[in-house]
């Protein structure tokens, strides 16, 4: 049985993803401006990432509370 990915299933994981993404970005613009600064960019990354998870899952979670 395969089980089909819905967009609820996206909306539910909006956070972690986010997360994830911020911190790949932190660490993309740490590699490029400067390395020893990486130590807060991760975590600055992870947190704007949550914040935007946040906001995702709020906006786009209360459309299928009708349903």
């Amino acid at each position: 049985m395969t089980r089909k990915t819905t967009k609820k299933d996206w909306i539910d994981s909006a956070i972690g993803l986010c997360m994830i993404f911020g911190c790949m970005f932190a660490i993309l613009v740490a590699l490029f401006i400067n390395p020893t600064i990486m130590v807060y960019t991760i975590p600055a990354g992870a947190g704007i990432g949550l914040i935007v998870g946040i906001v995702i899952q709020t906006i786009y979670g209360s459309y299928d509370n009708g349903k």
